[in-house]
């Protein structure tokens, strides 16, 4: 049965993964956001890009339906291209057997409305598939992927990319210089269905809407809607209503890094920012609190670390976390540092720590100086600037 309910659905949201099975913000705020809305009486339900990968060449796309934690999921394993279809660029803008899966479930649920959040590892054309229905389409634009077949405008040379242009440069951008051509066919289709296919585009932060706006994207079809997030209401409840500032101060500040180990989340830069803190030695100490940390990243990590062997034993990485551990993790800091170096749309780790009572010193990019106040619930440092942070850990 495709949905358990025989009457029609309110809303089809549209994403990547479901939990438990994969994490990360996007993904929960789409399953927290589906199940509030079935709790109001509306008839909400998803259809996703699964994690089965293909095994053989022979295998077939398979759609499967599943109820996790009270949502109706519409999965979708075994696509041709588990994540990015680098390979194959013109499929990821056009993909007619994953049309006909969404079109059977758009024919069978008959939703009011379809609401896309995340299209990587589907195909854009989904969207002009809703059209075809005359269904009124949102679209929210928690990464990039429209614009950027990386997701994240960030290049493999540690620099922000202005955007695609005609999309020939994201062909050497991700390594496959032989399919320019598609690359650009890539981003000419994304312009269209963002254009004309598209009745609403959410931007989740200022910075976001200035981005789609830049890229050509018409901006009085954008409009800037912040997520929420339902770990941050928790935290509120169990942390932030009840954390008192301690006007003194404490006699040794705990700064906590909390996300994924990887460059474009900038955790380096705190490492870097060490060398200039050596003077407080004694005084303070940071956890990074993740997953993801390879042996190269570490390396540089080390490289850093070793410019401020004064304070090797002031930084702990105790691994991964679940959204469980968050509430008690945050309890144990002082201060969260956030330092990306990449426009992070709309970072829900910014939200889970503010509404912690825990306050954040934040790069002065993408999304979070739309949640971070200079000088009232946190310090915004200039992005990729380990001496500028440090000046911020200091005071």
């Amino acid at each position: 049965m495709i949905h358990e309910n025989r009457e029609a659905l309110d809303i089809l949201h549209v994403g990547f993964g479901h939990p438990p099975v994969i994490g990360g913000g996007p993904i929960y705020y789409l399953h927290h956001l589906c199940k509030e809305q079935n709790a109001l009486g509306m008839q909400a339900a998803c259809f996703v890009a699964g994690t089965a990968k293909k095994q053989e060449s022979t295998d077939e796309i398979l759609l499967r339906h599943e109820v996790i934690d009270g949502v109706a999921y519409h999965i979708v394993d075994r696509r041709p291209a588990h994540y990015f279809d680098w390979a194959n660029p013109a499929r990821e803008a056009d993909d007619k057997d994953l049309e006909r899966l969404f079109v059977r479930i758009l024919e069978a649920t008959k939703p009011g409305i379809l609401h896309f959040h995340n299209l990587v590892g589907l195909t854009m054309s989904l969207v002009e598939a809703a059209k075809e229905f005359n269904l009124p389409t949102v679209f929210s634009a928690h990464n990039y992927w429209m614009l950027c077949p990386r997701d994240d405008l960030f290049a493999p040379n540690e620099a922000c990319c202005e955007g695609p242009g005609d999309g020939a440069r994201c062909a050497s951008c991700v390594g496959v210089p032989d399919k320019t051509e598609d690359f650009m066919i890539r981003a000419e289709r994304a312009r269209e269905i963002l254009d004309h296919s598209t009745d609403l585009i959410l931007a989740v932060s200022h910075r976001v809407k200035e981005i789609l706006a830049r890229c050509g994207v018409p901006e009085e079809k954008i409009e800037v809607l912040k997520i929420g997030s339902r770990a941050a209401e928790e935290n509120w409840l169990r942390l932030g209503s009840a954390r008192r500032l301690d006007e003194t101060g404490p006699q040794k500040v705990r700064f906590g890094f909390f996300g994924t180990i990887m460059v474009r989340k900038g955790p380096h830069i705190i490492i870097e920012a060490l060398e200039h803190l050596q003077r407080f030695r004694g005084r303070f100490e940071v956890v990074f609190h993740g997953a993801g940390l390879s042996a190269n990243y570490w390396a540089r990590m080390e490289r850093a670390l070793a410019r401020a062997p004064l304070l090797w034993d002031h930084v702990r990485f105790p691994g991964p976390y679940t959204q469980e551990d968050l509430p008690e993790l945050l309890r144990q800091v002082d201060v969260a540092v956030i330092p990306p170096i990449w426009e992070d749309n709309g970072p829900q780790t910014v939200m889970e720590t503010l509404a912690a009572g825990v306050p954040v010193l934040g790069s002065r990019m993408g999304g979070i100086p739309d949640f971070v106040s200079h000088g009232v619930n946190g310090l915004l440092f200039r992005p990729n600037d380990p001496m500028d942070l440090a000046r911020a850990m200091a005071r």
